[in-house]
């Protein structure tokens, strides 16, 4: 009984932390969205401003409620940075690289808070063995994996995952725009791609992602979070595309972290 006590307190530890990152995933973009009108539309400050205001301390009292997410200093600069444009606004511009950099700082802490999830520390604390790591999350049955290629998110389920470097592979040829062949050290596999033309040549400094041993494979440009569940939520989440205009190795799309995901089951 105490088990299964321990395992649904994870299982919705694991629902309030997709939950409510996918909340702060959302009002990031949007202060980062609201930073550059405020930069562009001096004539609707005031308007622009009080929007943006609100946002950042939403975003600031959120990070004070949490002591796992790292970044809690680089907020308060953030709130203090926008703070300082209200009363110098009509002198200087906002210096909005200084404050785009500081928003994908706070987004790269905050990615590095996850990595370990279910795993969650408190920033003074030291981190746990990867064998640790590993042995905690092999507990979890239902795995999933982002990444993203083209311009595009997409989101698949893996039990046994292997990234390759681009160095780490070869290209033998291309089948279509939806398939090429690949040799790495465990012989030759094939290899999806999305949304590429027949004339166009493969990116050769993409990863390759080699799922349940060469089941499927995924090229991509950057590689995002891997997301660990004991029970399988991701399904309940697919909405249907209103049109698959043949694309339908996909049921729908998932909203993750504030983006769109496209499922490949």
């Amino acid at each position: 009984m105490e088990t299964l006590n321990t395992d649904y307190a994870v299982e919705r530890q694991s629902r309030f932390w997709n939950d409510n990152l996918q909340k702060i995933e959302e009002l990031h973009q949007e202060i980062v969205l609201f930073l550059k009108s405020l930069d562009k539309s001096y004539e609707s400050f005031d308007e622009i401003y009080g929007d943006l205001k609100k946002r950042i301390d939403v975003f600031a009292s959120i990070y004070s409620g949490y002591n796992t997410i790292n970044g809690r200093e680089q907020v308060l600069q953030l709130k203090a940075t926008v703070d300082s444009y209200r009363k110098k606004y009509t002198k200087e511009s906002i210096d909005l690289p200084h404050l785009e950099s500081l928003m994908s700082h706070i987004g790269e802490m905050r990615k590095r808070s996850f990595e370990q999830f279910p795993l969650l520390y408190h920033c003074a604390e030291k981190h746990v063995t990867a064998d640790t790591t590993m042995a905690s999350r092999e507990k979890f049955h239902y795995r999933w994996i982002t990444f993203k290629e083209n311009g595009s998110w997409f989101v698949t389920p893996f039990n046994e995952l292997s990234i390759r470097e681009p160095c780490s592979y070869s290209i033998i040829s291309r089948e279509n725009h939806d398939w090429i062949i690949i040799r790495y050290d465990l012989g030759l596999v094939r290899v999806r791609t999305f949304f590429q033309r027949a004339d166009e040549d493969p990116d050769n400094n993409s990863h390759v992602l080699i799922i349940n041993g060469g089941e499927k494979n995924f090229l991509t440009q950057e590689t995002g979070r891997k997301i660990y569940a004991r029970a399988d939520f991701m399904n309940s989440m697919i909405t249907p595309f209103k049109s698959q205009r043949g694309f339908s190795v996909t049921p729908g799309r998932v909203k993750l972290f504030g983006k769109n995901h496209i499922f490949i089951p």
